[in-house]
């Protein structure tokens, strides 16, 4: 775990009930902002905290796109990553669409790890305007935060955060930083920036809890029209964990656009399960139809709507399998 000390005069801030809140962050709209003097109109949508784009924000058609994805797309239903379980596959289901949607669902879930804390900041400042402090001065403000209804696992939410934010000369961000610490450990980072429309974003987390402990590391690539992501979005990151039963690493790379995906990674490691033990390595190349089942006028987003339907992977799984013995194939659906 990396510690850094936390330097400069620190704001208070009350956190209550913002677990489960994602949809309603990340919000953006083009306006008006006041840059400490005249007011100015930027066109980018970002132009204050609650605006900043999550990493899981949807993808939107180009003004200049003229993608065939659609004419591609076929099914209507498919593999809801919200519901997705145990039961969801058996025996006679198709192995690599088992591990594509696996694969997806966690790199969403990693991506995330940010936009929680992110969604936290987000919502705590819009609660809390009537602190009288400049945030978009250039300048790191360290805020100390009480967590009401504090989330469960991964370690809890963050006890303080520093932020930093840059404005240009039309009042749009165009840097974002943000570190969080739980008591004295960092355990959160996240950097944004935008220049001319192009959007990077980089977070890093680390979580320990009764379950384990391991950490995170994602970037987001793409294009902002309007604050929106445009055209598509590349989500790459990698992770590792430890823990009495598993212990392991992977990486993935997905590319979304807003009716398809593609992905690609690996995760290997050893396990512990009951009497059993071994090791495993998984590596999928993938494709598939992006559905996506949120209403375009509703105020929030719901990555629990977003399923798979038709595509190809290929799947290779290697090692020993719990309860299912040595396994070695590369499968094609």
């Amino acid at each position: 775990m990396h510690r850094t000390p936390w330097l400069g005069s620190v704001h208070h801030l009350t956190v209550v009930g913002l677990i489960g809140l994602l949809a309603a962050c990340g919000s953006s709209v083009t306006g008006t902002v006041s840059t400490g003097g005249a007011s100015t109109t930027s066109d980018s949508g970002v132009t204050t905290i609650d605006q900043l784009p999550l990493a899981t924000s949807p993808v939107q058609e180009s003004s200049t796109s003229n993608s065939l994805a659609k004419s591609l797309s076929k099914a209507t239903t498919g593999i809801n990553l919200g519901t997705m379980g145990s039961d969801t596959f058996d025996t006679n289901s198709s192995l690599a669409a088992c591990e594509m949607s696996a694969r997806f669902r966690h790199a969403l879930n990693s991506a995330a790890q940010g936009d929680r804390v992110l969604c936290y900041i987000q919502q705590t400042f819009e609660a809390n305007q009537e602190l009288g402090i400049d945030l978009y001065n250039g300048q790191p403000h360290i805020f100390d935060l009480d967590m009401v209804n504090e989330p469960e696992g991964r370690g809890g939410g963050p006890s303080k955060v520093q932020i930093q934010i840059t404005r240009g000369a039309d009042g749009s961000i165009t840097d974002f930083a943000m570190h969080a610490c739980r008591e004295t450990t960092q355990n959160e980072y996240i950097h944004q920036t935008v220049t001319d429309g192009a959007f990077a974003m980089a977070t890093k987390h680390n979580y320990s809890d009764e379950s384990g402990e391991g950490s995170e590391s994602v970037t987001v690539n793409g294009t902002l029209e309007s604050g929106h992501f445009v055209g598509s979005k590349t989500i790459a990151g990698t992770f590792r964990w430890e823990s009495s039963a598993f212990s392991g690493h992977g990486s993935g790379t997905v590319t979304q656009t807003p009716s398809t995906i593609d992905y690609s990674g690996y995760e290997s490691g050893d396990y512990v399960q009951e009497s059993e033990s071994g090791s495993f390595s998984h590596r999928i190349f993938s494709a598939a139809q992006l559905i996506d089942g949120n209403d375009v006028a509703a105020s929030g987003y719901n990555l629990g709507l977003l399923a798979l339907g038709d595509g190809a992977a290929h799947a290779i799984i290697s090692g020993n399998l719990p309860a299912q013995g040595g396994a070695s194939a590369g499968v094609t659906t």
